[in-house]
Order: structure tokens, then sequence, then C-alpha cells
């Protein structure tokens, strides 16, 4: 499966997207999980452990599976 990867607000991402902070080096990938009380609920993709980040509104890289 081939991706591509677009910049978008956290705020627009779905439960289960692939996203990264880093915009400019290489990417590390995390999945999106909620917003939750302002802070943005993520989780590590290899190993499901969950992280928390007050940065609302930010622009990160997502990626996109293209079939």
């Amino acid at each position: 499966m081939k991706t591509k990867e677009e910049f978008a607000k956290i705020n627009d991402l779905q439960s289960g997207d692939i996203f990264s902070f880093r915009t400019y080096k290489k990417p590390i990938w995390w999945r999106f999980i909620e917003i939750n009380d302002r802070e943005v609920v993520y989780e590590e993709i290899k190993n499901k452990y969950r992280h928390n980040s007050t940065l609302i509104n930010s622009i990160v890289l997502k990626r996109i599976s293209i079939k």
C-alpha cells in the first residue's frame, strides 16, 4: 500500500489517523485517539503507549493511504 503526506490541523484529525508533529525532518508517526479537555491524546504505533499534549490548533503532517 502506498502512502502520501499532507498538512492538516490537529483538530481535523479523526480517531485512528496517522500523523507526525515533525514536518521538516524525518517524521515520527503517531496514531491520533481524541481531543479530551483541551489535550490531544495519541499513541505510539508499535507499543500502543498513550501520550497527552496541549498542542491544540497545531499543524501536523498527516499520512494518507493511496489504493
